[in-house]
């Protein structure tokens, strides 16, 4: 596993941790805000990326890219947010 692998992996878990960690109890009554729904898009294309990298490397790497995108709009919702 390359490094920038394992870097994009960490992204990925940190970023769903942290959205599983700012859910209360009472998440299920609430709109989902703007993070959220980036961070479950950023985790469906982290999961097809992962799928099309078996067969089409090229293809995954697209995907990836497209993710780390949503990642650099929910740190910077985050950072405005602060």
């Amino acid at each position: 596993m390359s490094k920038s692998d394992r870097s994009i992996k960490q992204n990925h878990l940190q970023t769903v941790l942290s959205l599983k960690l700012s859910k209360d109890m009472f998440g299920l009554f609430k709109k989902e805000s703007e993070i959220e729904k980036l961070s479950k898009k950023y985790a469906r294309l982290m999961k097809e990326a992962h799928q099309l990298w078996q067969t089409n490397r090229a293809a995954g790497d697209q995907k990836v890219a497209e993710a780390e995108e949503i990642a650099k709009q929910i740190e910077e919702i985050k950072k405005n947010q602060q």
